[in-house]
């Protein structure tokens, strides 16, 4: 994903069909992502299960 954040660290998008999540660079590599948050972003694309 990038620096989302604007923190200097890559972090990283996630979405199922029911939520989106972000989870934010921690540049620790035992644990490299924080706890994740829920965003208010849609996916960019339908679920693999819906008709076109």
């Amino acid at each position: 994903m990038g620096d989302a954040n604007h923190d200097g660290r890559p972090d990283l998008f996630a979405y199922c069909s029911d939520a989106t999540y972000f989870y934010a660079g921690t540049g620790d590599w035992r644990a490299p992502f924080a706890d994740r948050d829920i965003t208010g972003l849609l996916p960019a694309y339908p679920p693999p299960t819906a008709v076109s």
